[in-house]
């Protein structure tokens, strides 16, 4: 048996200026989750401006290739929201995960390991953690990206409904997005993606009275008034 406090520890990751301290994590559930494997356990692949952000975009969880790299959002996903901040003028964020290891599945037609969603328990083991990454990193504004991070940070209902809807709770002023991935596989969203990011970049610029493409959005104060507009 191998020991877990071996790998309790940040990946060996060339970092910018703006991310050379690694976040002190409780990682107390880590041994006995599932998503536990030492070959790919990288709790810190949280990245971006750790220090009093404008942003911190929460995603679902790591896919292949931040297995492989050890850092959020480095696939295609990951490089569209890029490509997105930088074309929005975006710059000062972070980038977490609700898990910080891949769920993953043997795909039944192939044969090979792809994604999949967390279950509630392994989002409970790894939430010690983003609550940590959250306070730690203490943005302005959170982006939860898709259904998984806005339902982990206590928004009831669904992205659809919630998205460009500036919500206020225990976690802070949260706004839900569609993840990119999403935008991925159904590109005719990209209009509604880009503007999201558009409402975000006038909350920070201080901007309240922000045209929106459907619907009547405001900002909401209480979570639950949010089922209202469902």
């Amino acid at each position: 048996l191998v020991k877990k406090e071996k790998y309790l520890k940040a990946p060996n990751l060339k970092k910018t200026s703006k991310e050379l301290n690694d976040l002190t994590l409780p990682l107390s559930n880590c041994g006995s989750c599932t998503l536990y494997k030492d070959s790919s356990y990288h709790p810190h692949n949280y990245w971006g401006t750790l220090n009093n952000p404008d942003v911190l975009f929460v995603g679902e969880a790591p896919g292949k290739t931040e297995k492989a790299t050890g850092k959020a959002f480095q696939g295609r996903a990951g490089q569209l929201l890029q490509k997105e901040l930088k074309a929005m003028g975006i710059d000062s964020f972070a980038i977490a995960n609700v898990v910080a290891c891949r769920p993953e599945t043997i795909d039944p037609k192939y044969g090979r390991l792809r994604d999949r969603k967390p279950t509630p328990t392994e989002v409970k083991n790894c939430a010690e953690n983003l609550d940590s990454i959250i306070a730690q990193v203490n943005p302005k504004y959170i982006a939860a990206l898709g259904a998984t991070a806005m339902q982990r940070l206590k928004i009831k209902g669904g992205i659809t409904a919630n998205r460009g809807v500036m919500i206020e709770n225990d976690y802070g002023k949260i706004i839900p997005v569609y993840h990119p991935a999403y935008i991925l596989r159904s590109p005719n969203f990209i209009t509604e993606f880009r503007q999201d990011l558009k409402t975000l970049k006038g909350f920070l610029e201080g901007n309240k009275d922000i045209a929106k493409p459907q619907g009547d959005y405001i900002v909401v104060e209480d979570p639950t008034e949010v089922e209202e507009l469902e």
